[in-house]
């Protein structure tokens, strides 16, 4: 069984045509400015080269 994690989720938004690329990076960048969240990438395109599965699109 997988997870979702909040990159994967936007990576949904994007694949379903909700998101653009910039705006998630963006929105990226305002989670992680003030160094108190952290998300395992620091671009959305890293996070889909390194971690995101297509098949979670499905979930």
């Amino acid at each position: 069984m997988a997870y979702l994690t909040t990159l994967d989720i936007l990576c949904v938004a994007i694949h379903k045509g909700l998101l653009a690329e910039e705006e998630t990076n963006l929105l990226i960048q305002k989670i992680t400015h003030n160094n108190e969240s952290h998300l395992c990438c620091k671009s959305i395109e890293e996070h889909k080269k390194l971690h995101f599965d297509l098949m979670k699109v499905s979930y």
